[in-house]
């Protein structure tokens, strides 16, 4: 089930395999949760833009990996 991630009174909505995949990964999490709501929203539109459900689990791989902070 998609959530709603809302800051600064703006509303994206998440698909559920990307709420899954940030669900444990607190750090990943906020950092989507921090970016201005067009830069989600580009996320999500790249994510379902997907061609087949392979490529779109890789995507939300990638996502992860670059919301992840360096150490």
């Amino acid at each position: 089930m998609p959530s709603l991630s809302k800051l600064s009174g703006v509303e994206v909505e998440v698909p559920g395999d990307l709420t899954a995949a940030l669900r444990n990964r607190e750090n990943a999490r906020n950092t989507f949760n921090e970016l201005p709501a067009s830069h989600r929203q580009d996320i999500i539109d790249w994510l379902e833009a997907a061609d087949d459900p392979r490529h779109r689990t890789e995507r939300l791989l990638m996502i992860v990996d670059v919301l992840l902070p360096r150490l």
